[in-house]
């Protein structure tokens, strides 16, 4: 016979033969009874998007797009970066979790679930994994130039060719001599500064800049150092 069964689990099978044609006592008859597992089919889908925040560029939503899912199934995050969560589906901070790296990146990041309402033997589990890019908002590069004044042999004229460069950005001067200047880009005597050596030699001159007009949360600096 074939038989369809209304839903999975386990079933105990009997099987029961009787002999017709034997007219003496005692009947012929015989039993076996034997269990039956019928799995529940694990037709779990499971995958996920990602997304950063706009001023927290190392802030990363991650939104749990699978299917079907239930609150009581279990759920498994890694991120990438030595970190994991873990708990129910009906928990929404690790349904759709927001992590934060400490530093930009690519990160393997995997999510895995396993549908706990499964009893059979054959567990429902499902796995995805893919490459989050967590990119590092903060492009400035740190330059200068310089070059000696033409009156004054111990003086050098030192030029901020830092990019991108803007009215707002910190700047901070060290002069190798001991001696420093800091200040906004948008002052002319920290965007193009001269300095006065006390006596000739090679000096190693440092620029430092800082944007003040990045993102939340997120130190922009730069710096670059060379011998004059």
């Amino acid at each position: 016979p074939l038989h369809t069964y209304n839903q999975p689990g386990t079933y105990n099978v009997c099987i029961r033969v009787k002999k017709n044609n034997s007219t003496t006592p005692p009947q012929c008859i015989s039993e076996f009874c034997s269990q039956v597992v019928i799995p529940q089919q694990c037709n779990l889908t499971v995958y996920f998007t990602s997304q950063t925040f706009p001023n927290y560029p190392l802030r990363v939503k991650f939104t749990n797009q699978s299917a079907p899912v239930q609150a009581s199934d279990s759920v498994k995050w890694t991120f990438g970066d030595g970190t994991s969560l873990s708990g129910l589906y009906g928990d929404t901070s690790v349904a759709n979790p927001v992590h934060n790296y400490q530093h930009a990146g690519s990160y393997n990041v995997c999510l895995r679930i396993k549908k706990n309402n499964v009893t059979t033997p054959n567990q429902c589990v499902r796995e995805f994994c893919k490459t989050v890019v967590v990119a590092d908002p903060c492009t400035l590069v740190a330059n200068f130039t310089s070059q000696p004044t033409p009156n004054n042999p111990l003086g050098v004229k030192f030029t901020n060719t830092s990019s991108p460069s803007n009215a707002t950005d910190s700047v901070r001067w060290t002069f190798g001599d001991g001696t420093s200047l800091s200040g906004l880009q948008g002052d002319p005597n920290i965007a193009v500064p001269t300095h006065i050596y006390t006596n000739p030699g090679s000096y190693t001159v440092c620029i430092r800049v800082k944007k003040n007009n990045t993102v939340a949360n997120y130190n922009c600096v730069r710096e670059l150092c060379r011998t004059i």
